[in-house]
């Protein structure tokens, strides 16, 4: 199981062409087979403006090479529309975090894939967020922040995973890094559970643990695309 993250950052004014162009380009399973394993495309609210971001599961490298390279009809037109669009692409490959809590949808077998149940309705809810939150680390930290988690109890708190979907380690690309993606049903709700957390101080602990080892902390909010069938997630696929 190998996720990509990809993140492109636009010509301020542009995304509208962008999500257009994907409409033109098509979303289908067949005709483009990388879409069987999207997990969401999300818009930056917060941090740098004018991004996407991309999550992908892909069985392995194999998988990616194939399905992102599948030669798809509308490819020339819709590169010659949003290359221009863009002024910066990064991506990496990750491993999910060895806590099983931290993914339960890869973990302990599990295997979420568009088509599965989604974890949230954007159609009902649109005012979902997303955070997401970065850790550059030290090399050679990567097991002390594991086992840091575990030792304060974070794992076993429920407010701590409430919401987490997701956590990955960088297998290519900026090393030593750790991401942990959660979802919340409005702004409001990110705000309530920051405070909670805060009260409870189990957070604070965990970072004063692992300051030694923590380079650089950082927190994106996202929304899912305003395209539905690019948010499987958080939208039942027909």
């Amino acid at each position: 199981m190998l996720f990509e993250s990809r993140t492109y950052t636009f010509r301020p004014g542009t995304l509208k062409k962008f999500w257009e162009a994907q409409l033109t380009r098509g979303l289908d399973h067949a005709s483009r087979p990388i879409m069987a394993r999207v997990i969401g495309y999300f818009s930056t609210m917060s941090g740098d403006q004018d991004q996407v971001t991309h999550l992908w599961r892909f069985d392995d490298f194999d998988d990616w090479r194939d399905r992102l390279f599948f030669k798809h009809p509308k490819a020339d037109p819709y590169y010659k529309v949003v290359r221009p669009l863009m002024l910066r692409q990064e991506n990496s490959f990750l491993m999910p975090a060895p806590i099983d809590e931290l993914n339960p949808l890869w973990g302990k077998g599990m295997d979420w894939l568009p088509g599965n149940t989604p974890i949230g309705d954007i159609i009902s809810n649109p005012q979902i967020i997303i955070e997401e939150i970065k850790f550059q680390l030290v090399p050679g930290a990567l097991d002390l922040f594991w086992q840091s988690l575990n030792n304060q109890s974070l794992i076993s708190n429920a407010h701590f995973i409430k919401g987490v979907f997701g956590c990955f380690s960088t297998l290519v690309g900026q090393q030593h890094e750790v991401v942990i993606y959660r979802w919340h049903k409005s702004l409001e709700e990110v705000e309530m559970y920051d405070n909670e957390l805060t009260q409870q101080g189990l957070w604070s602990l965990f970072l004063e643990e692992t300051s030694s080892v923590i380079l650089k902390n950082q927190k994106r909010l996202l929304r899912p695309s305003p395209l539905v069938l690019l948010s499987p997630l958080f939208n039942k696929l027909d």
